[in-house]
């Protein structure tokens, strides 16, 4: 499944290709293969990458409620959640 995401946007791309424009060509089949080919290592990152910044937006909103969390001294509770 990692790996089946660029392979069905190549796919996909030559399907629209075929359906849009009357003749498909060999050298224009190898060229969007070589380019997706190009692209298939940056695809496979972008589901890390989304995955990433939910953590950071999560990791950032418990800290600002950490920071929220003060007493009557202005002096930071710290509450531990084990």
């Amino acid at each position: 499944m990692y790996w089946a995401v660029p392979v069905l946007a190549t796919l996909a791309t030559i399907g629209s290709y075929q359906y849009f424009n009357e003749k498909l060509d060999i050298k224009n089949i190898m060229t969007g293969l070589y380019i997706f080919g190009l692209l298939q290592l940056p695809m496979s990152y972008v589901p890390y990458c989304i995955s990433c910044i939910i953590d950071t937006l999560i990791s950032f909103r418990r800290i600002e409620v950490l920071f929220k969390k003060y007493n009557n001294n202005n002096k930071l509770i710290l509450i531990f959640h084990l």
